[in-house]
């Protein structure tokens, strides 16, 4: 609640008490209660109010509007990435179940990465998540927090990446690249690590050809820390 007297009332009768004001001081006092909701507090907005009880109104306004437009875009991001998860949870929700691989178109998606596959599988997956989400925040990214592995396979070499996926398109960061839209061969399974001997090349990779491999990690209805899905992506040349 606001304390009583931080408006000075413009009348009040003298009979019964009741406080009556402007309706000047009914839009601050309407913008205060909007404000406060969004988390902004009281103290912010007493700065804008003098002792005598005089409103600087379009200060007030001016400042007021600043903070909600901030407020804003940080729920509207909020709101994308949580669209994000539960698309994601929705789509794979049937997939899980499937025991052959499938096509899937998939759109272009942009990704920081860095290389992987230096230490131990489970240590090293966590700590360059983490690092991925710093640097996403360092240069004002905001990651969706779908994320895996990339690895671009040719017929002379392997390279593996972790990767996460962010909204923006950061060109000049050299982490930065995008994985192409295109159809994908996939198929889901459980605590996947793509190398040579995988049985997953039962999905008849073509040799002398180059390839795009994701195993993008999978968000579930229900969070498990002993076992994790992932959807192995083939981006068929």
């Amino acid at each position: 609640m606001i304390k009583v007297g931080v408006l000075k009332p413009a009348y009040i009768n003298q009979e019964t008490g009741y406080r009556y004001y402007t309706a000047e001081q009914l839009f601050f006092l309407d913008n205060i209660l909007l404000s406060i909701e969004l988390g902004i507090p009281l103290k912010e907005f007493l700065n804008f109010i003098d002792e005598e009880g005089n409103i600087r109104l379009q200060s007030f306004l001016s400042y007021a509007r600043n903070l909600m437009q901030e407020k804003r875009k940080r729920l509207e991001t909020g709101i994308t990435k949580t669209e994000y998860i539960l698309n994601d949870i929705s789509r794979h929700k049937k997939d899980k179940k499937r025991t052959v691989p499938y096509v899937r178109f998939l759109p272009e998606r942009n990704i920081i990465k860095i290389p992987f596959g230096e230490g131990d599988y489970s240590t090293e997956y966590a700590e360059k998540i983490t690092q991925l989400v710093f640097l996403a925040e360092e240069n004002r990214l905001h990651t969706t927090y779908l994320a895996g592995l990339i690895h671009y396979l040719s017929p002379s070499e392997t390279k593996r990446f972790i990767y996460i996926e962010v909204l923006e398109n950061a060109a000049e960061l050299p982490e930065f690249t995008k994985i192409p839209a295109g159809n994908y061969r996939c198929i889901c399974s459980k605590n996947i690590l793509f190398d040579d001997d995988s049985p997953l090349l039962s999905l008849e990779l073509e040799k002398k050809k180059e390839y795009i491999i994701i195993e993008a990690d999978v968000f579930e209805s229900t969070v498990k820390y002993n076992s994790y899905t992932v959807e192995l992506q083939i981006l068929q040349p």
